[in-house]
């Protein structure tokens, strides 16, 4: 039983961290993409002067999305640079920021953004909201 926690569990943070780390940078990816487009949908539908409450909801209800996703990525990513900064003395996880200093404070940098992000795109939203509640009234 002791060997089930010491000799796989290197291997499974290893794989927590890598798995984190694809789904922080593909989530990050995908609102990034997602605001492009978003912004060239707003700006040419301003332009027209056609800008009808059905695109406003569907803005709101995919800005939500997003913040939910940057969110979650986030809490994923933060989550594992915690676990190297700390370490998990119950699974025998050691810290590794200690060795690898540069590696953690980029990934500190990244989750500092990402959260700052989460905000802003939060703030987005709520103007998204709001504008399509002056539209509909």
């Amino acid at each position: 039983m002791n060997c089930l926690f010491t000799c796989g569990s290197s291997w499974n943070f290893e794989t927590k961290v890598v798995e984190s780390q694809k789904y922080f940078v593909v989530a990050l990816s995908v609102a990034c993409f997602y605001s492009i487009v978003s912004t060239f949908v707003t700006v040419s539908a301003f332009k027209k002067h056609s800008c009808s409450a059905v695109l406003l909801l569907n803005l709101a209800i995919m800005d939500a999305v997003m913040v939910g996703i940057v969110a979650s990525a986030t809490g994923a990513g933060g989550g594992v640079a915690y676990l190297g900064l700390k370490g998990n003395k119950e699974v025998r996880w050691d810290k590794i920021c200690h060795i690898y200093d540069k590696f953690c404070r980029h990934v500190g940098g990244a989750i500092a953004v990402s959260l700052f992000a989460s905000v802003v795109l939060l703030l987005l939203s709520i103007i998204s909201v709001l504008s399509l509640y002056k539209k509909i009234r």
